[in-house]
């Protein structure tokens, strides 16, 4: 897939807003669909018990591209939908986002619901730690020593960080890290030049979507 890299929420998150009386909490979720969107209802729920509605939407690149949006018993597209406009403005992935209701005694109206559901996510999503995650796939170098130092330079050319290598310094050098998929080919080239004989070897792992290791 070759996914450029995405900002997505760094964690768990939330930010509340009053508005005529009537509390609304943006909660923020990291979000891939491992856990199903259910399951992560039911915990804000047990987080903000005895509230009147859980508004949500969520929206993901990896492993498929999808969004979704849900009312929670609010008149129809004034929650759901504007809680997805507040993903999309803010350009965030991999990211739900549940707006919890408790009701002031004042009602808002549709457009005041679809403002307050709106400003509530946005507020949150604006508020959060994010985090750059990339395609990457998990890689395992086996190497003499002698060619440490031109495998330290290409890392760094390409602009990764070295703390996204550990080394293990045995009979042979093996090296693991974690490369974006675009630079895959990148790496086949410098093994190519720097190992005719074979001298490198490496094996790959699965791809995932990960905290970039490209230099900040």
């Amino acid at each position: 897939m070759n996914l450029d890299p995405i900002l997505a929420p760094g964690g768990r998150f939330h930010r509340e807003v009053v508005i005529k009386r009537s509390r609304f909490i943006g909660v923020v979720i990291p979000f891939d669909h491992s856990i199903p969107m259910k399951d992560l209802i039911r915990s804000v729920q047990e987080e903000f018990p005895r509230a009147t509605h859980y508004c949500w939407a969520y929206r993901t690149r990896w492993p498929r591209l999808d969004e979704g949006s849900s009312d929670g018993g609010e008149p129809s597209g004034t929650a759901g939908r504007p809680i997805l406009n507040a993903i999309l403005a803010s350009g965030t992935w991999q990211a739900a986002v549940v707006v919890v209701r408790y009701f002031g005694g004042i009602k808002l109206g549709v457009r005041g619901l679809i403002d307050a559901y709106n400003l509530s996510a946005a507020e949150a999503l604006e508020a959060c730690p994010k985090v750059t995650l990339e395609e990457c796939v998990p890689v395992t170098l086996r190497l003499p020593y002698q060619k440490e130092d031109q495998l330290r330079y290409w890392w760094g050319r390409a602009g990764l960080s070295p703390q996204a290598l550990s080394w293990d310094y045995a009979q042979d050098l093996t090296v693991r890290g974690i490369l974006p998929s675009a630079l895959l080919d990148q790496l086949r080239a410098f093994m190519d030049s720097a190992s005719p004989r074979g001298e490198i070897q490496i094996q790959l792992g699965e791809a995932v979507l990960a905290p970039s290791p490209r230099e900040a």
